[in-house]
């Protein structure tokens, strides 16, 4: 398998695309390698793994990478589908992503190509400044503009695009190791009655360490990122089940149902019953 340095890559942009309140109902992968800036924030899972984003985001999602993202009507996403490199260009028609069910690897754009400074989960999220998404606002000033010809517009996309790549690699990840290990444990755990006891005894770190891990590099001590994950899926589950908001409580871990609701309504300001309807 052919790997690229950045010094190598010459990007094809395949589309640029703006959304507000994007949700998806599932689980995506992607045919093509692509970049979702997240201006006002937002809620992703990558590799089946939530993550609640600030503004300035950016999320690296490499082909075949399971990926849903959802954001409320106020929040911006900027997404940019691209290739690593012109080769397979031609194929400017292809389905540009599936659902993880239906996924055909088969027929992902550039099966063969990887880089280096992409990690083997297949994603990266690293928080950008001012100028990177400056630079994101001219791509997308280029991809809508009908003046120019395709040619030019193919240049000026690519040279953009290798600006941004640049300018993400010179970042540093928005998370440490210790503390991105401890999110992903609380996030396959969050349903449960978790409590920093138990990561304590898991990662052999004190409970005050732990909880300035997550502060540092969430921005939220343990018992409220426990209560924000636990409120993104129940926006899933209040949009695509038919449990009750009791079954919803105790499925997610709330002490009971007015617990639940009162929660809820202090982080998006209705009622779970109103949001269901």
């Amino acid at each position: 398998m052919e790997c690229l340095k950045l010094s190598d890559i010459r990007p094809f942009v395949r589309k640029v695309g703006i959304a507000f309140g994007l949700k998806h109902s599932r689980s995506m992968k992607a045919y093509d390698y692509r970049l979702i800036f997240f201006s006002e924030g937002g809620n992703v899972w990558l590799g089946g793994v939530p993550y609640a984003l600030k503004a300035w985001d950016v999320a690296f999602i490499s082909p075949g990478t399971t990926y849903r993202i959802v954001t409320d009507k106020k929040q911006k996403i900027t997404v940019i589908n691209f290739d690593l490199t012109c080769a397979n260009r031609a194929f400017s028609d292809k389905v540009l992503f599936a659902g993880a069910d239906v996924f055909d690897a088969q027929m992902i754009t550039e099966p063969h190509i990887v880089a280096d400074f992409v990690p083997d989960c297949g994603y990266f999220i690293k928080r950008a400044d001012e100028s990177v998404f400056k630079l994101c606002a001219k791509m997308s000033r280029v991809y809508f503009d009908t003046r120019e010809t395709p040619e030019v517009k193919a240049l000026l996309l690519s040279a953009t695009l290798m600006q941004i790549l640049a300018e993400l690699m010179r970042t540093e990840p928005t998370r440490n190791e210790k503390a991105e290990k401890i999110y992903q444990f609380i996030c396959r755990n969050f349903q449960r009655d978790l409590s920093l006891e138990d990561l304590s005894a898991q990662f052999n770190y004190h409970k005050t360490y732990i909880n300035r891990l997550l502060k540092k590099d969430y921005g939220v001590c343990f018992k409220q990122l426990v209560i924000e994950l636990r409120l993104n899926h129940s926006l899933v589950l209040l949009e695509e089940s038919d449990m009750s908001l009791s079954e919803i409580a105790d499925c997610l871990g709330f002490y009971d149902c007015k617990h639940f609701g009162h929660a809820f309504k202090n982080r998006y300001g209705i009622t779970p019953s109103a949001y269901r309807k």
